[in-house]
């Protein structure tokens, strides 16, 4: 048989072929042949001869795109494309095999592969030059075998990505680029943004940094008796409770034999691996019990760990390698939390080198099972903190040959939590590997756009392959989230997900490829801002606890705060600037949250100040636009804007600008009848007297001073509406002339009358099982309902609508003890379906006081409000049940019964009572906040509320309450021509005549079962003040501290 004749270009040919097919992205996935028209063909040999590339079924290829008829193919085969190229001699055809995922990537790798052939063929004719380029060669193969090792890539030749970005090794915040800090710098024409990224990187470098705290303690005397054995026992169980399913390394079975066979205490003292084991145990339960602190050597938890810390450095010689690798394990986990920041990357690494050398001897046999086990579990926790942190993982990939086994203790049904962990650390560490590794920096951009395009195709499968329960989407599940393992499980999954797909979108806009339009860039921009959105709108479910990793408390969420910061500074104008800063405020109230919980240790609140250059540069831009509104200004197609009040923070915070923010335009005004008031005023004989007239609207106090002894309030707030518009938010007292004219304004800190506000804890509040909490900076604030109440809402779940709720508060300390009673009385009122819902306890975002609270919006307005509605007899029937329940069962007299205080719920078609400023418990002693006034009984408000409600009379309200008589509203009433009954009149009457009558027999019990009580507000601190006898003489005396001066 004759050898085959080639064409000339052969060599090229041969050289073209083994270009393409030695470039590995092109071999790794292929497209089906049905998608482009030809039939499945039979397997080719590496190099084809003409039968059998011969197409079966020869059709026209269905090209998909433009570009694609660029190529011209002749066929397809399994995992390849044979095309027609005329590479070297325009007028011969060459036919070439080509691997490939698509004619996207052909195209893409078409130019590189000519330039790899044209070398080859070069070498083949004998060329002296060597093969410089292949595939897979780092920078090293370059230094060592292609050019002079003194030369590096110039940057023609090399690209490098910025990486994942957050810290670098150094502990410093990297997040912005140099020139992008310098592009943002000169956006707002300052330095802010260094010096807040240079303290943040102080704080947390000064946590690294190994105190005396952080030193392991002595190794235990082997005298160290085990923990109290309830206690102990307690702690192992939460840990396999809440800590197992989620790092299920531990052979259960054994530890469960070794902690029971009743020679603990020996095998404590004796066995370092097994006592470093169960030491790390109890730390760990002890932490998720709630025994641990954020501040490293603090907290029983660390006690416990201690112990564990102490042992690890001899567990590398210990004669229970397995046992000693499960104690490793262990330890690492704890490491994760932010109080280990400092010995993390120490513990993590150690036992991730130790589960590599100890393969050989412990993959095989009865120990291969839990050493799969262990080897897995480590592997998911080394390569998520390497990736997290910025620093290369000691695992070696390519070396790992064993399985991945079952692990009951982590599946929910089909749902294998440690299965699907692993997978995603493979992807981490191969973006690692290929995108953020210095040795690649010589390959070119072609090579990054088509590895991270491969990776998030593939984590795109990764998030796929996960049950529907547990996968990222836009409607993220409540029921997910808090303290249960599948709430926990559902949020990292959530945050894996977003925070690799953040970084990928990151690594793609920093190519600056020819081959992007700029309307594909903003395509990828506008992914990233999506993402970093779902990140910030699941940060309220994070729990805030020593035990959370430092990557899902904090590193996450920064990197979205920061995308979005960037966008906003960005894009001003953009119609979701006001909604990416109410996400700000929500990020910056989680960081805020970490430092109340943390005790002030980790200060937490200073990333809000971020929110507040990006708020301030909006608002400057608005205001050089000529538009006469701030970021605070809202309408029905934006975000409102987050409620901070600014005159009631509590001066220990007062420095952070952040959090206080006064609106320069309000929502919607408070009706002019109820916008002002008068609590106080200063009436001196012969003038002048001041007035101190209370703003609802702009929650401020100014002074009215005006000649004469003005006995009445009325002048004052009627100069005060007139005039207001014209002062500075610092104008604390204006002088009013007769005629109403300002004569003088006063800024002196001496006449402001607008005070820091000391709120009660949480803990004295003692909340009902059941009650929630939420913090100030994350209510959105909708309308004003009028006096210290507004309507808010909630920053709402992925894919779901805001929660709207009822916001109440105070601003003045004289409201304090009426608001405690209120909220103290609503909160602990079983649920009525004729009354309001409690909703959530509102906390101070920087110190955790409890500031209010907030119920369920009803919509549709009250009774007052809403007076074309049909009011029908059954809701009379309601309301006098709802009573009798109050008065009767619970001991409640609601005492403010009227039109303005119901509301209709369209759902159930039932009336609804609210508002409980003015209840107080029957029997029950007067006190300041809550007195019991027989005049205002319950009976008497229910009547006149109907009597007004069928008349649309309401002079009696007029009327002291003390003064008001049911006699004066005679037997007849006469029905507003323009009010609608189900009823007529007299069944009204009749009704509320017989209730009345069974009432005035009934004897109210001095105490039933289910009468409430709470505890009484707290007293704050005391302070001394100095005050001045009738003769001049002074002295000092303790006063109760409910407020300061700002």
């Amino acid at each position: 048989m004759s050898a085959p004749t080639f064409p000339p270009h052969y060599k090229f040919c041969v050289a073209f072929i083994n270009a393409v097919l030695d470039i590995p992205e092109l071999q790794s996935l292929y497209l089906f042949p049905a998608s482009i028209g030809f039939e499945r063909c039979r397997p080719l040999s590496p190099w084809p001869n003409a039968d059998s590339v011969a197409p079966k079924r020869p059709r026209p290829a269905i090209l998909a795109s433009p570009e694609r008829s660029a190529v011209p193919v002749c066929t397809r085969i399994p995992n390849a494309y044979l095309i027609d190229v005329r590479v070297a001699d325009p007028e011969q055809a060459t036919l070439l095999l080509v691997k490939a995922v698509s004619f996207e990537a052909i195209i893409v790798n078409l130019e590189l592969a000519k330039y790899r052939a044209g070398k080859m063929a070069d070498q083949c004719h004998g060329s002296k030059k060597p093969l410089l380029e292949r595939p897979n060669d780092l920078l090293v193969d370059h230094i060592l075998f292609g050019r002079s090792t003194t030369s590096m890539p110039n940057s023609e030749q090399s690209f490098s990505l910025k990486g994942i970005g957050l810290l670098s090794g150094t502990y410093s915040v990297t997040f912005f680029s140099d020139s992008r800090l310098e592009i943002l710098s000169a956006k707002l024409k300052n330095r802010k943004i260094h010096d807040l990224l240079r303290r943040i990187s102080l704080i947390i470098n000064s946590k690294v940094k190994a105190t005396s705290s952080t030193s392991t303690l002595p190794i235990p005397e082997r005298s160290l008796p085990p923990l109290n054995h309830t206690l102990a026992t307690k702690y192992i169980l939460i840990y396999f409770e809440q800590v197992h399913p989620l790092f299920p390394h531990i052979d259960r079975k054994s530890f469960d034999y070794t902690v029971s066979s009743g020679e603990l205490g020996d095998i404590l003292i004796n066995d370092t691996a097994f006592s470093a084991l169960y030491y790390s145990v109890l730390a760990l339960g002890c932490l998720y019990d709630g025994g641990g602190s954020f501040e490293p050597g603090k907290g029983d938890a660390w006690d416990l760990f201690s112990v564990a810390l102490a042992l690890l450095p001899d567990l590398q010689k210990s004669p229970n390698p397995l046992v000693a690798l499960q104690a490793m394990t262990t330890a690492s986990v704890y490491a994760l939390g932010v109080p280990c920041l400092s010995i993390e990357q120490k513990i993590i690494t150690e036992t991730a080198r130790m589960v590599q050398d100890l393969t050989p001897a412990l993959s095989k046999g009865f120990s291969g099972p839990i050493f799969c086990r262990i080897f897995w579990i480590v592997y998911a926790i080394e390569k998520t903190s390497s990736f997290h942190f910025g620093r290369a993982s000691v695992i070696i990939d390519s070396n790992i040959i064993l399985p991945m086994p079952d692990i009951p203790e982590s599946s929910f049904g089909t749902f294998s939590w440690a299965l699907i962990m692993a997978r995603h650390c493979r992807l981490l560490s191969r973006a690692m590997d290929t995108l953020f590794c210095p040795g690649v920096c010589q390959k070119g951009s072609q090579y990054f756009l088509l590895v991270i395009d491969q990776l998030q195709q593939d984590l795109e499968k990764w998030m796929m392959s996960i049950p529907e329960e547990f996968r990222p989407k836009s409607s993220y599940q409540r029921h997910l989230s808090r303290r249960s393992i599948r709430g926990a499980i559902g949020i990292w999954i959530n945050y894996l997900y977003y925070s690799l797909k953040l970084i990928l979108l990151r690594s793609r806009l920093q190519i600056n490829s020819h081959q992007d339009h700029d309307s594909a860039k903003g395509v990828y921009r506008d992914q990233l801002v999506d993402v970093s959105r779902s990140i910030l709108e699941m940060v309220t479910y994070i729990d805030v606890e020593p035990s959370t990793p430092l990557w899902i408390v904090a590193g996450i969420p920064l990197s979205a705060l920061f995308v979005l910061f960037d966008q906003v500074i960005s894009n001003p104008k953009s119609p979701d600037t006001r909604s990416n800063l109410a996400l700000l405020d929500i990020a910056g109230g989680h960081f805020a949250r970490i430092e109340f919980a943390s005790g002030g240790s980790l200060p937490g609140s200073l990333i809000s100040e971020f929110t507040y250059i990006a708020r301030e540069y909006v608002n400057q831009n608005d205001a050089s636009d000529g538009q006469q509104f701030s970021v605070q200004a809202t309408d029905q197609d934006i975000t409102p804007p987050v409620i901070a009040d600014n005159r009631s923070m509590p001066a220990s915070t007062s420095q952070n600008h952040a959090q206080r923010t006064l609106p320069t335009t309000s929502i919607k005004m408070i009706d002019e009848e109820s916008k002002y008031f008068c609590l106080s005023g200063d009436i001196r004989i012969g003038g002048p007297s001041t007035w101190h007239v209370v703003d609802w609207d702009q929650r401020r106090v100014v002074s009215v001073t005006m000649d004469g002894e003005q006995e009445d309030d009325s002048l004052a707030i009627e100069h005060y509406r007139r005039l207001n518009h014209q002062l500075s938010p610092e104008t604390y007292r204006i002088y009013v002339s007769e005629s109403g004219e300002i004569m003088s304004t006063h800024s002196d800190t001496n006449d402001d009358m607008n005070y820091c506000i000391h709120y009660p804890s949480l803990q004295d509040a003692s909340l009902p099982v059941g009650i929630q909490t939420i913090r100030r900076n994350e209510l959105q604030e909708l309308d004003r309902l009028g006096p210290d109440a507004d309507l808010v809402a909630y920053p709402p779940c992925i894919g779901e609508s805001a929660q709207k709720a009822v916001f109440k508060y105070y601003f003045m300390w004289q409201y304090a003890k009426a608001s405690w009673k209120e909220m103290s009385l609503w909160m602990r009122l079983p649920r009525h379906p004729n009354i309001v819902p409690f909703d959530r306890v509102v906390l101070d975002e920087l110190e955790g006081g409890v500031v209010g609270f907030t119920s369920i919006y009803v919509p549709g307005g009250n009774l007052e409000d809403n007076k074309a509605r049909l009011f029908k007899l059954k809701w009379l029937r309601q309301l006098i049940e709802v009573v009798e329940d109050l008065n009767l069962v619970y001991g409640i007299s609601h005492q403010d019964i009227a039109p303005r205080n119901l509301v209709i719920d369209e759902v159930t078609d039932s009336i609804m009572l609210f508002d409980f400023n003015f209840a107080a418990r029957i029997s029950h002693p007067p006190e300041e906040g809550e007195t019991y006034i027989e005049d205002r009984n319950d009976v008497k408000g229910v009547i006149f509320t109907t009597f007004e409600i069928v008349t649309r009379n309401n002079d009696i309200r007029n009327v002291p309450y003390e003064d008001q008589s049911l006699d004066d509203l005679g037997w007849e009433w006469t029905k507003h021509p323009d009010v609608t009954l189900d009823h007529p009149v007299e069944s009204y009457q009749i009704l509320l005549q017989e209730w009345q009558k069974g009432r005035a027999k009934h004897v109210y019990q001095t105490k039933d079962t289910r009468f409430m009580d709470w505890p009484p507000m707290p007293k704050p601190p005391q302070k001394t003040v100095s005050l001045r006898r009738v003769n001049g003489e002074s002295f000092d005396t303790m006063v109760d501290n409910f407020f300061e001066r700002r």
